[in-house]
């Protein structure tokens, strides 16, 4: 979706006359006269007030690209409207145009009769809104309909909670991009959970004026722009990311410079004094490289870049939507607390009391005076502050929108809440009884990162001691780590703001152990509790359907595991090495071995007895812990052989 440049100085002069909006599905046409095309062309009335009209064109591409801000098109005929009359050859000026799917332009009126405004007025009057159901001419009623489009990457593991009731949807992207027909009306409301759904769902949104806000918040050069009646001082400057070598300015201030589209703290980097640019450019582009498989273009800028002033401060975020009314609903506010490794940016995220004192009344007012300017209804917003002297000033703000990959649940884990299900239904948190019952309480949203250059498919999470990091887990959300960036995200209550910030210490390395070896604690268990013994290549430990009387650990050398086939011949199914235990699951259940085992390399084994290895299961957690996860990567590896085998 792209915007070309609107002749109006900010969205707030835009909207400064009432507007009577229409759905779609009203019908309500207007028969026009482009400028360099030779037909009548209709276009759908997407609104109207006395001064301008907002119109859509089913046209391709092409043809709408002859179509500039300031050029003028004439209007034969508008049909539709109950009490509205035509007047010939009606000369309205394009002031905004937006390519989508559709092309949407907003207009102004330049020679229509005083008769016809005022009927205009008579329509803007009668017009009213109320939080369900909006008003519209010819006494039709449309009632709200709440869209929640999520990502199935982005999971959030309380959607399930929410009341689903018949003008409230729960789809999926996929779900939507085989529903061709499916479009959001002006009178939708709608959310997402990720910012990959977000290209998807703007070209189903059929209200134009939405859209522009949207994309103006979610392009941070254009977001720096509007924000500028708000904070006219404040320095930032769009770039290629290969010109910034050359680029002029104050070397001696510092400087931050991010993707215009960013996720994820993708691309970003720190300019100050002494820093070489030429390698900034090198060492982002490698971390846009790594990520490209993650996040598509929609997502992440691979070219175009902001330069902005540094903000001082520590970093907050806030989640919250603008009600059907305009006003501004605070769903959560978080301290953003920036860890030493940056590789870890997004590795926590707190709220408490403290917190909600501090800056409840600020974020509230920024909020106010931000919709001055763009007059948003019904739209999410996930924002990030930077709070310095008393002064509160956005870094970024993220539309349709709450915190992703499951940082809004700390509203519900926390609270009680469910912030999708307050959305849909324009509920306001009670923030001082919430947070009079939690006076002592620290909520916090935790992710566990995938260690800097760990090879994840040779190496896995140790869940368990992870999970010892923490006092009190309220929930936990697991991600696929082969693909992203993370293993886990943890919801965890503390009683101190110290506990929060000895967590930004952690070392995500020390957290990964390879995928066919037991934890270093519970290796030395095992090898405490044995006899170190010596096998020359080709012994058997024993056959299959023996007795089970042992466990082995192998030091050093490998051995190979054997069934039997149908015929009567031995079948390799897996090649056991150092770090590796073998017999473990006859020692547990009391059966006979299942397989046969031999030696096929001279092995240092450490031998022991089934009954000291069940003991030990009972005794520690950690290593019965770890004897799971051996048998997880064992059904994992057979699956994939058995696959191949199929196929």
């Amino acid at each position: 979706m792209a915007v070309k440049n609107s002749m109006y100085s900010s969205i707030e002069q835009r909207r400064k006359h009432k507007r009577v909006s229409f759905t779609v599905e009203e019908n309500i046409v207007a028969i026009c006269q482009l400028p360099n095309y030779r037909n009548l062309i209709s276009a759908i009335v997407r609104d109207i007030s006395h001064e301008g009209i907002a119109l859509s064109f089913q046209l391709d591409i092409q043809n709408a690209c002859n179509i500039q801000p300031g050029e003028c098109l004439t209007i034969r005929e508008i049909r539709g409207i109950k009490g509205l009359q035509y007047f010939d050859n009606f000369k309205i000026e394009i002031k905004w145009i937006l390519v989508n799917q559709c092309i949407a332009v907003g207009c102004q009126f330049m020679n229509a009769p005083k008769s016809f405004q005022e009927q205009i007025r008579q329509l803007e009057f009668s017009s009213t809104e109320t939080n369900t159901i909006t008003a519209i001419p010819g006494d039709v009623e449309v009632r709200t309909n709440t869209w929640i489009v999520v990502s199935e990457h982005a999971t959030s593991g309380i959607l399930n909670t929410v009341t689903i009731e018949d003008n409230i949807h729960i789809i999926s992207k996929q779900e939507l991009q085989k529903n061709s027909d499916l479009k959001f009306s002006a009178h939708d409301k709608v959310c997402i959970n990720s910012e990959t759904v977000l290209d998807e769902v703007l070209h189903r949104m059929e209200d134009v004026e939405r859209c522009l806000i949207v994309n103006k918040l979610k392009d941070k050069f254009a977001c720096r722009q509007m924000l500028q009646a708000i904070y006219p001082d404040f320095y930032f400057l769009q770039i290629k990311l290969h010109d910034l070598p050359s680029i002029n300015f104050d070397r001696q201030k510092k400087y931050f410079i991010k993707p215009i589209k960013g996720y994820w703290g993708s691309g970003i980097g720190l300019i100050q004094s002494g820093v070489n640019l030429n390698q900034l450019v090198n060492d982002i582009s490698q971390d846009l490289e790594r990520k490209a498989n993650i996040f598509s273009d929609d997502v992440l800028s691979k070219e175009d870049f902001l330069i902005e002033e540094f903000i001082e401060g520590e970093e907050y975020a806030v989640d919250m939507y603008y009600s059907s009314m305009g006003e501004p609903i605070i769903i959560n506010i978080y301290h953003h607390p920036i860890p030493k490794k940056l590789a870890y940016l997004h590795m926590v995220y707190y709220t408490s009391a403290d917190i909600f004192h501090i800056l409840y009344d600020k974020v509230l007012d920024f909020f106010t005076k931000l919709n001055c300017v763009i007059n948003a209804k019904s739209i999410p917003i996930h924002a990030e502050f930077k709070y310095f002297q008393e002064q509160l000033i956005p870094v970024e703000l993220n539309p349709l929108r709450y915190g992703s990959d499951g940082l809004s649940d700390l509203s519900y884990y926390g609270f009680g809440f469910n912030p999708f299900e307050y959305f849909a239904k324009e509920l306001k948190p009670n923030w001082k009884s919430l947070w009079n019952e939690r006076l002592q309480k620290v909520y916090a949203w935790y992710t566990g990162y995938n260690g800097t250059n760990i090879d994840v498919k040779s190496y896995r999470p140790s869940f368990f001691t992870f999970r010892q990091l923490f006092s009190h887990i309220i929930s936990d959300i697991t991600f696929n780590y082969h693909k992203e960036l993370a293993f886990s995200v943890m919801y965890i209550e503390e009683t101190s703001v110290d506990k929060i910030f000895d967590l930004l210490e952690v070392e995500f390395r020390n957290y990964f152990i390879p995928n066919k070896q037991y934890s270093e604690k519970s290796f030395w268990q095992l090898f405490s509790s044995g006899i170190e013994t010596f096998f020359a290549s080709g012994v058997y430990l024993w056959r299959e359907g023996d007795l089970a009387n042992f466990v082995f650990l192998v030091l050093q050398g490998s051995l190979e595991v054997m069934i039997s086939s149908f015929e009567g011949k031995n079948v390799v199914i897996e090649t056991i090495s150092a770090g590796e235990i073998v017999g473990e699951i006859a020692a547990l259940d009391g059966l006979p071995y299942s397989t046969t085992v031999i030696t096929i390399t001279d092995c240092t084994l450490i031998k022991i007895p089934t009954v000291v290895f069940r003991s030990l299961s009972y005794k520690y957690p950690e290593l019965f812990h770890d004897i799971f996860w051996q048998q997880v990567v064992k059904a994992r590896k057979l699956a994939l052989k058995y696959s191949a085998l199929q196929l």
